[in-house]
C-alpha cells in the first residue's frame, strides 16, 4: 500500500508503451515488466470488491473484523491507534470506509487494468460499481435508523 499511488501514476505514464508490444517492451525495459507485474499482483491482492456483493461483503466483514482486533491490540499495548480502523464495528463507519476504499484504492487499479486489457475486465468494473451502490444503500438504511 505504501507504493499504491506512485504505482498507479507510473503505470498510467507507461501504459501506452507497454500495451503496444508488451513482449518487446519488457525485453527493452525490464522496469516496465516489474511495474506491470507489480500492478497486477497489487490488484489481485485487493480483489475483494471485484466479486459479487455477497462475497465482497463477507470479505469486507472479515478484513474489518481483523482491523478491529488490531485496534484492540494497539490499545492494550499502549501503541498509537490506526485511525482509519477505529469504529469499523459500526455499520455507518464500515459502509463509508468500504465505499472510500473501493472508490479511491481498488477501482483505480482495476480501471487501469481494464483499459490495458481493452475492456475485457468490464465484468469486474460492473461488480465494483454494484458494490459501491450496495454500500451506499447500506449507509442510507443505517442513517435512516438513527
Amino acid at each position: 500500500m505504501k507504493r499504491h499511488f506512485s504505482m498507479i501514476k507510473d503505470f498510467e505514464f507507461q501504459a501506452n508503451d507497454i500495451k503496444g508490444n508488451p513482449t518487446e517492451n519488457f525485453k527493452k525495459n525490464p522496469t516496465n515488466k516489474l511495474l506491470f507485474s507489480g500492478l497486477v499482483i497489487h490488484g489481485c491482492d485487493l480483489y475483494s470488491s471485484t466479486k459479487k456483493f455477497a462475497v465482497a461483503k463477507e470479505w469486507s466483514m472479515k478484513i474489518n473484523q481483523e482491523f478491529t482486533c488490531q485496534i484492540d491490540d494497539e490499545e492494550k499495548l499502549g501503541l498509537p491507534v490506526t485511525p482509519y480502523m477505529r469504529d469499523l464495528d459500526k455499520p455507518i463507519v464500515l459502509a463509508k470506509a468500504e465505499m472510500g476504499f473501493i472508490k479511491f484504492i481498488q477501482k483505480p487499479i482495476w480501471s487501469l487494468l481494464n483499459g490495458f486489457f481493452e475492456n475485457q475486465l468490464d465484468f469486474i468494473m460492473k461488480n465494483i460499481e454494484d458494490n459501491i451502490k450496495n454500500w451506499e444503500l447500506i449507509l442510507e438504511e443505517e442513517i435512516l435508523k438513527t
